[in-house]
């Protein structure tokens, strides 16, 4: 697998990430090789056709922590589906009532919500990136590796800052704490019972404080597709497989919206509304 970023050059973009001012993040483009991700300033990942290798080509002074994080949770996720499986966009954790998912954008607080079961001794299967089985009868959740990533008024206020944690990278604040603590308790994979779809309530509704509500299954169906990893939307083949998967996902597992005010306080009635309503599924 040529590592020579000469051989990468000429290719078609297929994905591209932009942040929130519109510079671009990441592109991706597919070459004969195989693909490019291309991260500016900090490095490349180069793929080959069916996704089984891959190599980093790091820039001058990248630090280590940035390159894990880039590789763990920004290149896997789109890899997994390149390799013919898919993921949410969403944080899991394992309940009594089997797995719920929290899925959204960045920033909605996936993390956040995931730690305050963690915090209560709940197994975390994944921060961030959900792995699903399809191949049996009920649809499971793959746990990833042990972790969450926060911002230091979630990580204080669920923890402590006490508790030892990780430089994410060089260009977050976020640090690494570990779950693997819990990780013994989860089994290899899990039935996935339930998925919310975060939502930030408007500050003129959150004394009402957070509620879940129902949304019809066209709705679910494409929150699914926005907050799923593809690869390339050329792939006519993947895009019919995921969608199908999505379909399916939509129709066995309930999606709810929760409804959340921006107060890290509201965190303990979050989590017992939440496990009121798996309990009464």
């Amino acid at each position: 697998m040529g590592g020579d970023l000469a051989l990468w050059e000429a290719g078609e973009v297929v994905m591209t990430w932009d942040e929130p001012a519109g510079t671009p993040w990441m592109t991706c483009s597919r070459t004969t090789l195989g693909y490019r991700f291309h991260y500016p300033g900090y490095a490349d990942f180069l793929v080959d056709r069916n996704g089984q290798q891959v190599r980093c080509v790091a820039h001058a002074g990248t630090a280590p922590a940035t390159i894990r994080h880039l590789f763990l949770d920004q290149v896997i996720p789109p890899l997994l589906n390149l390799r013919g499986r898919e993921a949410l966009h969403a944080s899991a954790v394992q309940t009594p009532y089997g797995v719920c998912a929290f899925m959204g954008a960045s920033g909605a607080g996936k993390s956040t919500l995931a730690g305050a079961f963690h915090a209560l001794g709940y197994p975390v299967l994944g921060d961030d990136c959900l792995l699903l089985d399809a191949r049996t009868d009920q649809l499971l959740a793959v746990p990833a590796y042990p972790g969450l990533r926060l911002w230091d008024d979630s990580r204080g206020t669920l923890f402590g800052h006490d508790r030892i944690s990780l430089p994410v990278s060089e260009y977050t604040s976020k640090r690494r704490i570990s779950t693997s603590d819990s990780a013994a308790e989860v089994d290899a994979r899990v039935p996935l019972r339930r998925i919310y779809t975060l939502s930030r309530q408007n500050p003129d509704t959150s004394a009402a404080g957070p509620r879940i509500e129902s949304i019809s299954l066209r709705d679910a169906f494409m929150v699914l597709v926005e907050f799923s990893f593809r690869l390339d939307l050329h792939d006519h083949a993947m895009l019919l497989r995921q969608m199908r998967l999505l379909e399916r996902v939509a129709r066995e597992v309930p999606l709810k919206r929760l409804c959340l005010p921006a107060d890290l306080s509201i965190l303990p009635a979050v989590r017992d509304l939440v496990l009121d309503d798996l309990a009464r599924s």
